[in-house]
C-alpha cells in the first residue's frame, strides 16, 4: 500500500520472485502485489475489506483498495442485490431460556430431539415459539437489522413438527419484530444454502452453515453478540456497496418508515449517515 507500513518478501539470489504478499495492518487489508486485491484460498473470492470508521479515512481506503480498470474477481456481476438474512432462534429470540422454563433440561441435554419437540409441541406446551423471550441485545441487534430491509431466515424442527413451528415462528415475528409474514422463511436448516448468492449477508449462530453459504458466494456472520454482529454487517455491507451491489427490492417495513426514510428506500445505517453508493469514486447519502 502507498503507506509502505507492511514487510515485503524479497527472494534471494538465484530464485525466480514469486507473487509478492504483503498485509498492511493499519490499512486493514491484504493484497497481492500488482493486482490490487488478494484472493482468499476458498474459491477466489477477495479478502475482506474492513474500512476504517473515520469518514476521511474510509474514503482514501476505498481509493486505495477499488481497482481502477475492474477486476472481474473483486466487481459483482451487474444487477446484484444485496440482502440481509438474520437467524431467529440463538439470534433474536432466546431458544435455550424458554426450554428450561419449559421442560426443566437444556436443549443439549436431550439425547433424542424428538423427545424435546413433543414435549414442547401443542397441546403439551402452547405456543412456545410464539412466547420466547428476546435474546440478550437482541432487541439492539434489530434495531439496527431493521433498517436494512432485511428477512428472517430461521430453520424448523424436522418431521411432523414443522406444522406447528412455522406459524409460532411468524407470530413471534410479527408481534415482536413488526415485519410480515412474507418476510419470515421457514425452511429445513439445511437448506439455508439455498438463499446465499453474491449479496447475501446472513447473521446466524450456528458456524457449521457458513461452509454451505460461503460456497455459494454469500457472507457468513457468525453471531457471538449483538455489538460484533452490527460491526460486522457494517463491514460486510461497506465492502458490498464497493464492489457495486445494489440495494434490496423490497420495501421498509412501515415501523422504519419515516418522512425522511419513507417505504422502498434503501436505510443505511453507518458512521455518520454516509455510505458509499455503487459507484466507489463517490460518498452520498442514502435515505
Amino acid at each position: 500500500c502507498s503507506r509502505g507500513r507492511h514487510r515485503r518478501h524479497t527472494p534471494g539470489r538465484g530464485h525466480s520472485r514469486p507473487r509478492q504478499r504483503m498485509t498492511c495492518c493499519s490499512c486493514r487489508y491484504s493484497s497481492a502485489s500488482g493486482q490490487g486485491l488478494g484472493e482468499d484460498s476458498a474459491g477466489g473470492l477477495p479478502l475482506k475489506v474492513s474500512l476504517a470508521p473515520d469518514p476521511r479515512r474510509r474514503e482514501r481506503d476505498v481509493q486505495r483498495i477499488v481497482p481502477s480498470s475492474g477486476d472481474p474477481c473483486f466487481s459483482l456481476p451487474v444487477g446484484t442485490r444485496w440482502q440481509v438474512y438474520c437467524d431467529l432462534d440463538g439470534v433474536l429470540a432466546d431458544f435455550d431460556r424458554g426450554v428450561v422454563e419449559r421442560t426443566g433440561s437444556e436443549p443439549n441435554a436431550f439425547r433424542r430431539r424428538g423427545k424435546m419437540w413433543t414435549t414442547l409441541a401443542p397441546p403439551s406446551t402452547s405456543e412456545f415459539f410464539a412466547s420466547l423471550h428476546w435474546m440478550q441485545g437482541g432487541d439492539q441487534l434489530w434495531t439496527y437489522l431493521s433498517t436494512l430491509n432485511p428477512a428472517i431466515l430461521t430453520g424448523s424442527p424436522q418431521g411432523s413438527h414443522r406444522h406447528w413451528a412455522a406459524p409460532q415462528k411468524r407470530r413471534w415475528c410479527e408481534k415482536k419484530l413488526q415485519i410480515p409474514a412474507d418476510r419470515v422463511l421457514v425452511v429445513d436448516a439445511s437448506d439455508k444454502a439455498l438463499f446465499s448468492h453474491p449479496g447475501a449477508v446472513l447473521v446466524d449462530d450456528r458456524k457449521e452453515y457458513r461452509e454451505g453459504w460461503e460456497a455459494r458466494g454469500g457472507i457468513f456472520v457468525h453471531y457471538t453478540s449483538a455489538k460484533d454482529s452490527i460491526a460486522r454487517v457494517r463491514g460486510a455491507l461497506a465492502e458490498l456497496c464497493v464492489r457495486g451491489a445494489l440495494p434490496p427490492v423490497w420495501p421498509a417495513s412501515p415501523k422504519t418508515a419515516s418522512p425522511k426514510r419513507p417505504l422502498g428506500t434503501a436505510c443505511w445505517e453507518f458512521a455518520e449517515d454516509e455510505v458509499l453508493s455503487e459507484r466507489p469514486s463517490q460518498r452520498t447519502r442514502l435515505h
